[in-house]
């Protein structure tokens, strides 16, 4: 399966160039995987949270820039970066019209 990210982005971009807040799809995962992707699309301004625990997460912005902030650090993100997510919560927030693909993998009981 081949997703084209560019067009798919393009396409949540608009809606939530609309809508009061980001638009995502989930691209990978779901049901019984632990890997997860999704593409979200964030007018500029608007913002998205992680605040449950998750083993791993990548976020790379696919366009625009966010500033992201954990519990204890905060850093911008432009177009082309990766980056490794706090596993205990973020929060990214859209400086521009922007686009990214969050991925993780859901924490297990122990």
């Amino acid at each position: 399966m081949v997703d084209c990210l560019d067009t798919l982005g393009s396409s949540l971009l608009t809606q939530a160039q609309r809508a009061p807040g980001p638009t995502h799809t989930v691209v990978r995962g779901g049901g019984e995987r632990s890997l997860q992707q999704s593409v979200v699309a964030l007018a500029d301004g608007q913002s998205m949270s992680c605040d449950r625990a998750v083993c791993e997460a990548t976020l790379v912005v696919l366009r625009g820039a966010v500033e992201l902030r954990g519990a204890d650090r905060m850093w911008d993100a432009g177009e082309g970066d990766l980056v490794d997510l706090p596993g205990e919560g973020w929060r990214a927030t859209a400086c521009t019209d922007s686009v990214v693909l969050v991925t993780w993998l859901e924490a297990t009981a122990a």
